[in-house]
């Protein structure tokens, strides 16, 4: 498992990810979150919250957080202060804090139209050097950034101020095992993309599920779906967190593998089209998918370069089918961590692992009908040493993995979810074990390139599956 993250990371920086944890990133810019207080009082009762009360109470009629920053390098400006007035609230004034060559700071304005926001500068003996205003209408929802300019009242120079929204982003985890630990991180900016520094507050909004305290570390409790909310002045983001048993998040791990497996064979962007028009199972003058390129008379060189316009059809079965061993491995090492801690049993686990070397069989095959050479990963520690093997090598660990499969399933019965595998009345080990036979038969077959290797198949191994 070791191994297979750390190839998968080399070969897919941007796709890797904590094998017991897969990250995901939610973004809201303005959400109302409404936090009952009985529910915040739950939360403190059983350490649902970083805080004794946990985040403060939320309401829809909160007013909307805008952030006001003004660049004020190369003047004397020592102190901002910013003024909403409007006839249906009173003058709110906020000073802004001056760090540098910037004064930024938040205000509530609530929303509304004829807002007049009045920003006005002063030096260090408190003497106004600077004055701007403008009137808004603040939404409930987005709002889009406006500029105030700031006329020198000293004979200095004019400054701008850029008002707009403030946005919370939750990076973190999507998945987690139950006892199992891993930290939110909460990421304020501005309406500029510019990261604010201020701490959030974190709650959450599901305890018995899970808690979370004041550094974002959540903690699994028990399963289902937990909601953890991260508050900044008035603006708020929730993310929800799928708690699991440590079989269940095996099994997640490694369906996402088959599911990848099978986009990498079947789906739009692989290279199933083309070489079935190539191959005249169907004829299409369409260019999508490289079929009119790659299936053209007399045949052309399969163009291996990124900068090739199907490029995507040619290498997608390669990067899905590696993010499918890439998972089932991560998923087959969380098995083996559980039952060795004694969490899962091995016949609980054994649908689990059936269905994960099920997977890793599936996406080396792909490799070895598919391309001439790949990498069995599960034998490189190393990435920057990780050597090709030609395909006959990358056929025989795909049969090796799937008689492992058969192994399995002919040892026990059990059931191989509809979830997992989409076959209406869920796939039985009998019938997990035919399919693994048929699989191997399928891949014998088809992985010979030319006469040679057509004359090398072992049809009598192929008629035995």
């Amino acid at each position: 498992g070791g191994a297979v993250r750390h190839l998968h990371r080399c070969f897919f920086p941007h796709q890797h990810h904590n094998p017991m944890t897969p990250k995901r990133t939610t973004r809201i810019a303005r959400t109302r979150v409404r936090v009952l207080s009985l529910m915040l009082l739950a939360s403190s009762a059983m350490g649902g919250c970083g805080s004794p009360d946990g985040p403060p109470d939320r309401t829809v009629n909160e007013p909307p957080l805008l952030r006001i920053t003004l660049d004020i390098s190369g003047t004397s400006i020592a102190s901002v202060v910013a003024q909403a007035s409007a006839t249906d609230f009173d003058t709110i004034t906020v000073s802004l804090q001056v760090a540098g060559d910037t004064a930024s700071g938040t205000m509530e304005i609530p929303a509304g139209s004829n807002r007049v926001l009045t920003i006005r500068a002063y030096d260090a003996a408190g003497v106004a050097t600077h004055r701007g205003q403008t009137t808004l209408t603040v939404n409930e929802g987005t709002n889009p950034a406006v500029t105030v300019v700031l006329e020198p009242l000293t004979g200095q120079q004019e400054i701008v101020a850029i008002v707009g929204q403030v946005f919370v982003t939750i990076v973190g985890p999507s998945m987690l095992g139950v006892d199992h630990s891993d930290t939110l991180v909460a990421i304020v900016t501005d309406v500029n993309g510019d990261t604010l520094t201020d701490r959030v507050e974190w709650g959450s909004l599901t305890p018995r599920v899970a808690k979370v305290d004041t550094a974002g570390i959540v903690t699994a409790l028990d399963t289902g779906q937990a909601r953890i909310v991260a508050l900044y002045g008035g603006v708020g983001a929730e993310h929800t967190i799928s708690v699991m048993t440590g079989a269940q998040l095996a099994g997640a791990w490694i369906e996402d593998g088959f599911k990848n497996w099978f986009a990498g064979s079947y789906g739009y962007y692989g290279p199933g089209l083309f070489l079935s028009t190539a191959s005249f199972q169907h004829s299409s003058p369409w260019t999508n998918a490289g079929m009119a390129q790659n299936s053209a008379i007399p045949r052309p060189p399969l163009v291996n370069e990124t900068t090739d316009l199907v490029y995507r059809n040619l290498a997608e079965a390669w990067n899905l089918s590696y993010r499918a061993i890439a998972n089932a491995a991560d998923g087959l090492a969380m098995l083996d961590a559980y039952e060795a801690a004694g969490t899962i049993t091995p016949i609980v686990a054994r649908p689990y692992r059936a269905y994960g070397l099920f997977t890793e069989g599936l996406a080396y095959g792909n490799v070895a009908v598919l391309y001439d050479r790949g990498v069995i990963v599960s034998e490189v520690d190393d990435p920057a040493s990780a050597e090709l093997s030609g395909y006959g090598v990358v056929l025989d660990t795909a049969l090796a993995l799937l008689d492992r499969v058969i192994a399995i399933a002919d040892s026990g019965s059990f059931t191989i979810s509809t979830a997992w595998i989409p076959y209406a009345h869920g796939t039985s080990a009998e019938l997990l074990s035919r399919v693994a036979h048929s699989m191997k038969a399928r891949l014998r077959a088809a992985v010979a390139r030319d006469p040679a290797d057509r004359a090398a198949v072992d049809w009598a191994a192929v008629l035995a599956d």
